[in-house]
């Protein structure tokens, strides 16, 4: 899947084959040897660094756990959308970051994924993963903001109507309408970002 905008500030990318953002230089399309060179470096990360603060810079770690999304999962027909797959996702992901998903762009916090929980389509209610932590927000109830240093368990819960995602022990992301497998894709991005950008830990 090619990149339609860049992952750092938005910017339309017109050219398919280009490498870098034209306006703020972020890497688009990393090669196959960069990109197993950097899944090699990420393994040495030290997993107590909750600061983000390595030798790999977090864009980069963004846009590998993105292609690596991108063929692992397929959303179609579900209310999850990946950052820059297409036009629609990244409107849904902007459309919750201007509702309850206060992403820090100064300080390279990028997003990943977010799930709409709303009848309207608007993304109000749901959560969003970003490169900092995942953000939740469901219907009628306060907005939430976990890092990854902060999630102690990724634990699903099955129900009939509502399935949900614990992240601590009182706060989960609910989910109307959506396939198991979908909520466990969801869960399991969650544990690839936390793996990767916090502390590390497995389902």
């Amino acid at each position: 899947m090619e990149n339609n905008f860049c992952p750092n500030c938005g910017t339309p990318i017109s050219n398919k084959n280009s490498n870098f953002c034209p306006n703020c230089g972020t890497p688009l399309r990393p090669t196959q040897n960069a990109m197993s060179n950097l899944a090699s470096s990420i393994e040495k990360i030290p997993r107590h660094d909750n600061n983000h603060t390595s030798n790999i810079n977090t864009h980069d770690i963004t846009n590998m756990l993105l292609n690596r999304f991108w063929k692992k999962y397929s959303f179609n027909g579900c209310d999850i959308y990946l950052w820059n797959k297409d036009r629609k996702s990244n409107e849904k992901i902007r459309s919750a970051i201007n509702h309850y998903a206060n992403i820090d762009s100064c300080s390279g916090e990028v997003p990943i994924a977010c799930f709409d929980d709303t009848v309207s389509g608007n993304a109000s209610d749901g959560a969003l993963i970003s490169s900092h932590g995942v953000y939740v927000h469901n219907m009628d109830e306060e907005i939430h903001f976990l890092p990854y240093r902060d999630i102690t368990g990724v634990r699903y819960k099955p129900g009939i109507f509502t399935k949900e995602i614990f992240l601590t022990r009182s706060i989960c992301i609910k989910f109307s309408a959506v396939l198991e497998v979908n909520v466990r894709a969801f869960a399991e991005m969650i544990v690839e970002c936390k793996r990767n950008f916090g502390d590390g830990f497995t389902i």
